[in-house]
């Protein structure tokens, strides 16, 4: 099979994406939440990746622009104009990418320079077997690829909430999400064994 090609951002892609909460309506209709661990999972742990990639519920934040990219700096994401800001556009590194016919796409997007990117070489055969699954499973329009940085697979994790054209990120103890209704668990990280937590 051909190396997956890793593609530019287009607005479309972002826009294109459901609200959180019919995100997690489309998840918990497959019942796929109960094998993750066991058939997503265990690819990250086979190459390596459990502690800078995770799996991400495929959704928006909010409405932007056909000019505009969501950029995270720090715990705060924020609709980034790229045409009054193309000079600083080489620092704008990708972050959550979602699976297309044509390849991967990024459409979200960090301030931070030195991240992992998949369309570095030395992720190829992952980024491909993760497709590949997620398309064989029928839940490649459900799920896609974030980075996770180094963070601590023990750790509490985060939640997000959004406040107008701005997504905050805090940690994940304000929140439970067995009983808070309005809670949607987005992203998972692998461990060892393949848990997601």
């Amino acid at each position: 099979m051909a190396t997956l090609t890793a593609l530019p951002y287009s607005y479309k892609h972002y826009d294109s994406l459901p609200d959180i909460m019919d995100a997690a309506n489309a998840l918990a209709s497959t019942g796929i939440i109960h094998t993750l661990a066991s058939s997503i999972g265990e690819i990250f742990i086979k190459y390596g990746v459990e502690n800078t990639f995770g799996l991400t519920l495929l959704h928006r934040h909010f409405d932007m622009e056909a000019h505009e990219i969501l950029v995270g700096f720090g715990n705060v994401s924020v609709p980034w104009d790229v045409t009054s800001n193309k000079a600083e556009m080489h620092r704008i590194t990708p972050i959550s990418w979602r699976y297309t016919a044509d390849g991967i796409v990024p459409y979200e997007f960090s301030g931070d320079e030195t991240m992992s990117l998949p369309s570095d070489k030395s992720y190829d055969a992952f980024v491909e077997e993760l497709g590949n699954s997620l398309r064989n499973l029928q839940v490649d329009q459900l799920f896609g690829l974030c980075h996770v940085g180094n963070s601590n697979i023990q750790s509490a994790g985060t939640m997000e909430f959004t406040s107008g054209r701005a997504n905050v990120t805090v940690p994940n103890l304000m929140w439970n999400l067995q009983t808070d209704s309005a809670a949607v668990e987005a992203a998972w990280q692998f461990g060892k064994q393949g848990e997601a937590t």
